[in-house]
């Protein structure tokens, strides 16, 4: 039985200059190696678009998987839309469904959506929208280069809540492999 690699995005300067502690790689290796999956790097990127583009175009080439994490928030500095889309020639637009899951976070908690949230519902053309449920970010899943592509929000809760619920079900069925268990063997 083949076993397939998976690769890992870290994305974001607060991540690439240590302000906060990368608990996603160490949790989605984890869960992936559990799966079968063997995890043949681990990348963190700062908020650089060439820098993305260029990683994207990378591990698409090498990776049978590849996670990324952050980037998907409203604000300038979150480009992971952009960078798949510029990546792979796929042009942006609005998922309309994803844009009325957002206005309906903000509608539930009686808040006002900002202009700047429609950024999140842009989604590089002819990928799947991961819903969120948990947060105003969706996630999106996309092929390239015989590379399963998934992109989530940074925010951990988020993310294993949308890897938990959406991704590891869809990597069951399209990876069927040989689930590895770690064993810790502790000695005195």
């Amino acid at each position: 039985m083949k076993t397939f690699n998976a690769e890992i995005i870290s994305q974001g300067e607060e991540v690439i200059t240590g302000q906060i502690v990368d608990t996603n790689a160490a949790w989605l290796s984890e869960r992936l190696t559990r799966l079968g999956f063997q995890i043949t790097r681990h990348i963190t990127v700062g908020d650089r678009l060439d820098d993305l583009i260029t990683t994207f175009v990378e591990v698409t080439k090498r990776a049978d998987v590849c996670i990324c994490t952050g980037g998907l928030g409203p604000t300038s500095d979150d480009l992971t839309s952009q960078a798949v889309a510029t990546a792979f020639n796929r042009p942006l637009h609005e998922d309309k469904i994803a844009l009325q899951k957002i206005q309906q976070y903000f509608t539930q908690r009686q808040k006002t959506m900002a202009v700047i949230n429609r950024k999140q519902a842009l989604m590089p053309e002819g990928a799947r929208r991961l819903d969120n449920h948990w947060g105003t970010a969706p996630g999106f899943v996309l092929r390239e280069n015989d590379c399963q592509l998934f992109c989530v929000p940074g925010v951990p809760y988020e993310m294993r809540q949308l890897f938990e619920h959406q991704i590891e079900p869809l990597l069951i069925v399209d990876y069927e492999q040989q689930a590895s268990q770690l064993v810790t063997i502790r000695t005195v």
